[in-house]
């Protein structure tokens, strides 16, 4: 390793480093010493020809035998190779050939989907994940909800099924389905959930799953209202604490109609229906 000023055609005198047992330490330790010659160079110091070890505990180089001439090193021309010499216009060829690396790709998903540094930085991991996030945010029109689920749920499943993005059963497009379904308030939250679960496990359309299981959101005004006259109705210790003024208990009501419907019933509704439920008899 040596340095030289730029615009200096003599390199500074060369320094051996040794005892690298990984290419990290070997990126580490090319630094350090870059930097320490040059350290050295700029102040005005001479380079001491030696040979240095690489301390990972301290991460520098320190000195650990001096060398007096070049020919202690051995240094000689390879015989059998020529001088590779490789033109800026050949280098630009092989650049222009190369597919898209996952730092770019990270960049670009970053800048077009509005994603955080490391959610893109997990898509853009592997080019096949890359492309399946891409397709499911085309298939749901929110690709932020998309990269959740993909850096979430289906990447636990994943990791939990030693699958790779190429052998999971669930399609972009159906990934794409299940957020639109879920942001359209078909589903609830859990329930979205439970769709996502027999999706991984059997491939099928979230649609499918919804009307097979019966997970549709309730959101039929008549049918809550008899639900929830029935839970205040079933619970009067709590409707008289309620209408004493301990508010809380507002939540009790919702939690057993959210329990009946298994998680189904629309959120708001319930809420409206209650607190007209749970207003004060007039005598």
């Amino acid at each position: 390793m040596s340095v030289r000023p730029a615009g200096v055609e003599i390199l500074a005198t060369s320094t051996e480093i040794k005892n690298l047992n990984s290419f990290r330490f070997l990126q580490r330790a090319l630094q350090h010493e870059i930097d320490r010659q040059r350290g050295v160079v700029e102040g005005g110091g001479r380079v001491t020809h030696e040979t240095r070890l690489w301390d990972q505990a301290a991460g520098c180089t320190v000195a650990m035998r001096s060398k007096e001439e070049a020919h202690d090193y051995r240094y000689f021309p390879e015989p059998d190779l020529p001088p590779l010499v490789i033109s800026p216009e050949r280098i630009e060829a092989i650049r222009a050939t190369l597919p898209e690396l996952p730092e770019g790709r990270k960049q670009r998903l970053m800048s077009r989907y509005s994603l955080p540094e490391s959610e893109a930085a997990q898509l853009a991991a592997s080019a096949a994940m890359a492309r399946y996030f891409e397709a499911a945010a085309a298939a749901s029109g929110d690709a932020r909800t998309a990269g959740h689920w993909i850096t979430g749920d289906l990447t636990r499943a994943m990791h939990a099924s030693r699958q790779t993005i190429d052998e999971v059963r669930i399609t972009p497009d159906s990934l794409g389905g299940l957020v639109r379904l879920a942001a359209a308030g078909t589903i609830s939250g859990p329930s979205a959930k439970e769709v996502f679960e027999e999706m991984f496990a059997t491939g099928q359309p979230p649609d499918a799953i919804v009307r097979a299981r019966g997970l549709a959101r309730i959101d039929d005004p008549v049918a809550l209202a008899a639900l929830v006259r029935d839970v205040v109705a079933s619970n009067p210790k709590a409707v008289a604490e309620y209408r004493g003024g301990k508010t809380l208990a507002f939540g009790f009501f919702v939690g057993q109609v959210m329990k009946r419907t298994k998680g189904r019933a629309d959120p708001a509704l319930v809420n409206a229906l209650l607190e007209q439920e749970l207003q004060p008899r007039r005598p």
